[in-house]
């Protein structure tokens, strides 16, 4: 009878997790995968049991993800629907146990009040991201990647026709010892320049998807990265989690050379403070998808003003939460611009113009690592 058991949990193995644990991380993997692909596959994530370890990969042949969880002792491996899987596992009550019985076509679930039977699919047809060699490997602290990268991408552009603004240029400037990450959408610019890493004696300069560098974000922690780039990919790896993406083949602008020299005309201005006259300002404009805002600088006053139609707003800001140094200049720039490069800022935000005013250069007052450029124009 023993050795019946023993044949029957060889075929039928199982392992143990819990719900708190794989919710998370399936979904994540719901952004990763293709659902709506035709073929089943891609719809799927592998989940491969090992060592005390339940390994759940995603991939959708652009970029792909792995990431461990604690379960009990078992092997197998089986690839499930990952929007049925993260359906059923996020339905489950809090810290629920779950045991995963891998059958030949099927994962069964079992908790204990239920029982539920999934199609699996074999792993020998789930897509394989090819090894590349890296060219550059490097370590940094989670935090300050995950502050570098969502600083700049909400500059990226969503225009198909320039694919190559279409994410986020990460460049080693070895003579400035800097790693420098930059987005763009042609009226725009946001930078982080950040100390380069001694690990670093190669140059590099790839552009990394906008959607891989969102998925990136999600997981990111203050624990380190490890970061390996060549011309082809580009990987994140932590303790749990592993992303590798393919990078955008093409060569990203010179934008240092649009980056304005610091203007003589200085507007320093808390960031609560001017959100708040901005979205006074454009309250009563018509619901159009750009709104122009004109701004009047100068030493006795500042004046943020919108015109929509018959409306009409015009907001003073105060003079203790606003502070302009220079000669008095008039400006317009799209509402949505402003308020995107303000809301990066901790508390204060400098802006620089020149006396054209066509131009600024804004950076927070208490970071010196990030600088951002929009293009308005005069009066």
């Amino acid at each position: 009878m023993r050795a019946n058991d023993d044949k029957l949990q060889k075929e039928k193995p199982m392992i143990t997790v819990m719900s708190n644990n794989l919710a998370p991380v399936l979904s994540r993997a719901v952004g990763i995968v293709k659902v709506r692909d035709m073929l089943p596959i891609l719809k799927c994530v592998m989940l491969t049991a090992d060592g005390g370890r339940l390994t759940i990969d995603a991939n959708n042949l652009e970029m792909a993800t792995r990431e461990t969880i604690p379960a009990s002792e078992g092997s197998a491996k089986g690839c499930i629907d990952t929007v049925r899987l993260h359906a059923v596992v996020s339905k489950l009550p809090e810290n629920s146990e779950i045991v995963m019985e891998f059958q030949e076509e099927a994962l069964i679930l079992k908790t204990k009040s239920s029982r539920i039977k999934l199609e699996m699919l074999s792993p020998s047809e789930f897509p394989v991201f090819s090894e590349s060699d890296y060219t550059a490997k490097f370590t940094m602290d989670g935090k300050d990647l995950a502050k570098a990268l969502s600083h700049v991408i909400p500059f990226v552009s969503d225009e198909e026709t320039r694919f190559y603004l279409g994410g986020v240029n990460v460049r080693a400037v070895m003579n400035d010892k800097i790693i420098r990450f930059a987005a763009s959408d042609g009226i725009s610019l946001g930078v982080v320049r950040l100390p380069l890493s001694p690990e670093i004696n190669t140059p590099y300069d790839v552009i990394i998807p906008t959607r891989a560098i969102e998925e990136l974000v999600k997981g990111l922690t203050d624990t380190p990265v490890k970061v390996s780039v060549s011309p082809h990919n580009v990987s994140f790896e932590t303790n749990t989690r592993l992303l590798i993406s393919k990078v955008i083949g093409s060569e990203y602008p010179d934008i240092e050379r649009v980056i304005p020299t610091p203007g003589e005309n200085i507007w320093c201005v808390d960031r609560a403070e001017f959100l708040n006259a901005l979205g006074l300002a454009t309250a009563a404009a018509r619901s159009e998808r750009t709104i122009v805002v004109r701004i009047e600088l100068s030493e006795d006053k500042t004046t943020i003003s919108v015109t929509s139609g018959p409306n009409d707003t015009v907001v003073e800001m105060d003079g203790a939460f606003s502070r302009y140094t220079g000669n008095p200049i008039i400006t317009t720039f799209q509402s949505h611009l402003l308020e995107r490069i303000v809301k990066l800022a901790a508390k204060m935000i400098e802006l620089r113009f020149d006396d054209d005013a066509k131009l600024f250069l804004a950076r927070d007052v208490d970071d010196g690592t990030s600088v951002y450029v929009a293009m308005g124009r005069r009066g």
